[in-house]
């Protein structure tokens, strides 16, 4: 396996607030889940430093828990930092990743400074990086890092891990840049998620803001795919279960100050996502409703605070404040007190008593990512006691079966599953605790480290096993050359001409049809549209040009220089009635859908849909029905990028050959051109010895491959070049 360069916001080691300051290690989730398997692997870690700590590094002031060999400071100034870190990354993407919207704070100058900073990260990641390494992008921080990556290092092997949300295609279209952070993230090769609908989510983005071709392998780009995958983060599971004397001692230090009381115990970044208010409110619930826990429970909330720079932390810190001291002053006695709130981040050996001596976890985020706390707890629970209530919104809610799942914004039903994890009987919490701690410590930090890079490999293989091979212009060139007559055939959609929302407004541009008469014109060549359009459209685009048009999959055929269509007449309707009248039902239920009606073909378009997601849903059930009465009645049913067509199984552009290819002559090179499945059966019945083009990325039959329609032209430009004199060529032009 290559070598992983990690790369996040910060390094994982900072200085500490000691009179005297040392480097340490950092606190947060990531890199509680990346640092051991990380520092096994002998990768780089590159990340934000500031000036005091790159100092310190440069000492060598460091633990000796990570070599400072393998630590990477990118120095970015002050001001451009700030409007980066608490502008954009915390000031916009955390908030909208979180469904927070009232939390949006940021000025638009700061887009620019994001955009900076991750260039400044790309420099690092190019100077350090070699070939063959395999370099791992983290989190919002840096979405548009992978794509800098790749435009200056096309062959790098990219993953990009998001640590929180993504939000549907609803919320995040808010973000005033949604298109550059989706193409940004879309350069890696493969891109992880912890919960299965933050990845629909980010799929149905890239398929409402048109950035790639949403697909079961992923979302493709151009000439390659960034493969999605599911892949929830795991903790240390080995070292939270590690015994000592003095862990054993300091839990029951804890429990002895506890007395009978019983300990209800919640850890969290202060961060709005977490829900403090109303867990709070729910203790405040529990209370009222349990007049029996007064005096005998204690809730303890260790709350560090969080991000001091962006105001929102600040004002939010002295709400909670507010709170704990209103629920306090209500309950409170002379001697017992219902809440301590810890604003301080403790230590590990201290954080691992308190999940031990802790009678109930609570981990009530209204929204997260993942949630490692969770984990923490069940791994540190070696005595397999202990009850998890969990927020349903909370990433770890879909793989932690055998926590108490709650609805943190329903109040008193969280109030309810807190009593009923006090009542627990042993047995049931045993029960619970086994099946918890066998999801946790088989699913942990290692494990999903080598599943990621092993994941971002066979994605890396995939784009390098692609079958066709692509063209350059002088390949091209020297394949025509060998050959005096020359026969193309070409698609049109998403061949010669990118795709359109109508296709009826996909019409071709001045430089085409100039590119088309060229051709049309050359002597020894000649020039075939080979389209699935009806033949009204297509004649109106290109009708007056020197070519001939086969129209609906070759149902309908007009020569170059002719007026008059000729129809095959062995391909029947009778079917479209029912198909129509199907389409037309899912055209009411999917607004902004249309139907498209050739004569021996329907269409059902949904790229205009008014909610792509719910478009994207549905057409899964329209595919399901369609294929369903197709299989009877002699009918393929073809799923395209945002279509679905019916048409007779005996009508396809494979047709084409036994009229475009019936007068060839000797030394004669056929060139096909297409882009999607109804072009493979062209592609197969081509004679031996003809160039097949497949234009865009994906399966298939075609020798050679081109990135898109721009490409295509490129190369058929220059045989225009070739084949014609210049003073014909020039004629043309001014024609």
């Amino acid at each position: 396996m290559s070598r992983p360069l990690l790369v996040s916001n910060r390094l994982p080691v900072s200085l500490s607030d000691s009179p005297e300051p040392e480097v340490c290690v950092s606190n947060g989730g990531l890199v509680s889940g990346l640092l051991g398997p990380w520092r096994r692997s002998g990768g780089l870690w590159l990340g934000h430093a500031e000036p005091d700590l790159i100092a310190a590094l440069s000492d060598g002031q460091l633990t000796s828990q990570i070599p400072v060999d393998q630590l990477v400071p990118v120095a970015v100034d002050a001001d451009t930092h700030h409007g980066y870190y608490a502008g954009i990354s915390n000031g916009l993407l955390w908030p909208v990743f979180h469904d927070r919207m009232d939390q949006v704070a940021f000025e638009p100058g700061d887009w620019g400074r994001y955009v900076a900073v991750n260039r400044a990260f790309a420099d690092a990641v190019i100077a350090m990086s070699d070939s063959d390494d395999t370099i791992w992008v983290h989190d919002y921080h840096l979405c548009l890092l992978p794509q800098m990556i790749r435009e200056r290092r096309p062959d790098a092997r990219i993953g990009f891990f998001l640590h929180v949300p993504f939000p549907s295609p609803e919320t995040f279209s808010t973000i005033p840049w949604r298109e550059e952070v989706l193409s940004g993230i879309t350069g890696a090769d493969y891109v992880g998620f912890h919960a299965p609908r933050y990845l629909s989510n980010f799929a149905a983005a890239c398929n409402r803001f048109g950035v790639g071709l949403v697909g079961l392998d992923g979302v493709t780009v151009r000439d390659r795919t960034a493969a999605l995958g599911v892949l929830p983060l795991g903790v240390d599971a080995a070292s939270w279960s590690v015994d000592s004397d003095s862990l054993h001692a300091e839990t029951e230090a804890i429990r002895a100050q506890l007395g009978e009381q019983r300990l209800l115990l919640g850890v969290d970044r202060l961060d709005y996502s977490k829900g403090f208010p109303r867990r709070l409110e729910a203790i405040d619930a529990l209370l009222e409703s349990r007049p029996d826990l007064i005096g005998n429970i204690r809730f303890v909330q260790v709350g560090a605070p969080s991000r001091g720079e962006v105001k929102a932390y600040a004002s939010y810190q002295r709400a909670v404040q507010e709170l704990v001291g209103k629920i306090n002053g209500k309950w409170a006695t002379g001697s017992w007190m219902p809440i301590h709130n810890v604003e301080r981040m403790l230590q590990r050996p201290e954080i691992t008593a308190l999940y031990r001596a802790a009678d109930v976890m609570v981990v009530t985020p209204l929204r997260d990512g993942l949630n490692l706390v969770a984990k923490e707890f069940v791994a540190s629970r070696t005595d397999e006691d202990g009850v998890l209530v969990l927020s349903e919104f909370a990433g770890a809610a879909t793989e932690l079966a055998g926590a108490v799942e709650v609805n943190p914004f329903d109040i008193t039903g969280t109030a309810v599953a807190l009593g009923r994890a006090l009542d627990m009987p042993q047995a049931e919490r045993r029960a619970r605790m086994q099946t918890l701690r066998r999801r946790v410590m088989s699913s942990d930090a290692d494990t999903w480290f080598g599943a990621f890079l092993k994941n971002v490999d066979r994605s890396v293989q995939s784009r390098h096993e692609r079958p066709a091979h692509s063209v350059t212009v002088q390949a091209f060139g020297a394949k025509c050359a060998m050959h005096a007559n020359l026969r193309l055939l070409l698609d049109y959609d998403g061949t010669l001409v990118p795709f359109s929302s109508d296709p009826e407004q996909a019409s071709p541009d001045a430089d085409l049809l100039e590119l088309l008469d060229t051709l049309g014109r050359a002597p020894a060549l000649s020039v075939h549209i080979v389209t699935g359009r009806p033949r009204e459209s297509i004649g109106r685009f290109l009708g007056h040009l020197p070519l001939t048009i086969h129209a609906e999959h070759g149902l309908w055929s007009r020569a170059a220089g002719g007026n008059s269509w000729q129809v095959n007449t062995s391909i029947t309707n009778e079917w479209m009635g029912r198909v129509r009248e199907l389409m037309e039902h899912f055209v009411t239920v999917v607004p902004g859908s249309l139907i498209e009606e050739k004569t021996a073909s329907l269409a059902w378009h949904f790229r205009t849909a008014a909610d792509s997601d719910h478009a994207t849903l549905r057409s899964r059930e329209v595919e399901d029905v369609l294929r369903e009465i197709g299989s009877g009645s002699g009918l393929n049913v073809l799923r395209g990028n945002c279509v679905i067509e019916v048409r007779p199984r005996n009508l396809h552009k494979g047709l084409v050959s036994n009229l475009a290819l019936r007068d060839l002559v000797d030394n004669e090179l056929v060139i096909a051109a297409g882009d999607d499945v109804t072009d493979e059966d062209l592609f197969r019945n081509l004679p031996p010895g003809s160039l097949a083009i497949h234009v865009g990325h994906g399966s298939t039959s075609a020798h050679a491959a081109v990135a898109d329609h721009r490409e295509l032209r490129n190369l058929l430009w220059s045989l225009a070049r070739t084949r014609m004199p210049a003073r014909s060529l020039q004629a043309t032009a001014t024609s």
